[in-house]
């Protein structure tokens, strides 16, 4: 049978110690590893961001733009048909005239 000595159970303790001490520090180092991972991606993700940000805001401006230029369609569509109504009543007028000379020339005609 093996007799323990306080210096050999010392020495173990230590020899434990330093092995722990080691894999402390290995877990450590992994850790900081997945820090520095970590921080990387969330500045990748705030980088998404800010360009997603970018695009909307680019989106927004696009659509304000099409908005205004149906604006304008709408726009030119309804001058187009007063434009058409107006020529309607020329044309009518334009008629009623002709009709009325037609008669007056007949009117004179009949007179001679």
């Amino acid at each position: 049978m093996k007799l323990w000595t306080v210096s050999g159970m010392q020495e173990q303790i230590l020899d434990l110690l330093v092995k722990m001490n080691d894999r402390q520090e290995r877990m450590e180092g992994r850790l900081e590893s997945i820090d520095d991972r970590q921080q990387k991606m969330e500045g990748r993700l705030e980088s998404i961001d800010d360009r997603q940000q970018k695009m909307e805001g680019r989106l927004e401006s696009i659509d304000d733009r099409q908005q205004k230029m149906e604006d304008r369609l709408e726009s030119i569509d309804d001058r187009q048909q007063k434009m058409e109504d107006s020529l309607g009543l020329v044309y009518e007028t334009v008629k009623r005239i002709e009709s009325a000379q037609t008669e007056d020339v007949i009117g004179l005609l009949k007179l001679q």
